[in-house]
């Protein structure tokens, strides 16, 4: 088993990310550099060790820029607003652990995040039935949450009226 997850990492991945053709080109590029590599190390270079990056040789520093600006637009509102406490439902974490330097984060999540960061504590919840009160909150953030909830794709519960629900609670 471990050795077909093993391959299923090293293979899957990068032929998803960049294009099955691309990648199929420049794999044999990756295997001649690996073979270099290995011949230079004073270390051991173990097949295991196979991390395929196959599309970072790159002109530019690729982002999406969707997410990039969405989390560059909700730190500036964030830090204009001052709160002394922000709460977040189930969104990036790349955009909460910076946010965490200069407000305190609450972070709920069905799966939560197990991570020791000074300003950051993570809780389990469900955007169905958030742990606040009624107007408690006065900071919220939960980006690109909604629209997956009742999907059952993060381990909650099919509910075709899983958005519409999770609209409502967030109003609360």
């Amino acid at each position: 088993m471990r050795i077909k997850r093993f391959a299923r990492y090293v293979f899957s991945r990068p032929f998803r990310e960049g294009g099955f053709l691309k990648s199929v080109f420049r794999f044999p590029l990756f295997v001649s550099q690996w073979r270099a590599f290995r011949k230079q190390s004073k270390m051991p270079v173990r097949f295991a060790d196979w991390y395929p990056c196959l599309h970072d040789a790159s002109e530019t520093t690729p982002f999406d820029p969707h997410y990039f600006f969405q989390s560059a637009w909700a730190a500036r509102k964030i830090s204009k607003a001052t709160p002394t406490r922000h709460v977040d439902i189930g969104s990036q974490i790349d955009l909460i652990a910076p946010l965490s330097a200069f407000v305190k984060i609450e972070f709920v999540d069905l799966r939560p995040l197990q991570v020791s960061l000074k300003g950051l504590t993570s809780t389990r919840g469900s955007i169905l039935q958030l742990p606040y009160t009624n107007r408690s909150v006065k900071s919220l953030s939960c980006l690109h949450v909604v629209e997956h909830i009742g999907l059952g794709r993060y381990g909650d519960a099919l509910n075709p009226d899983g958005t519409k629900e999770a609209c409502h609670e967030l109003q609360r």
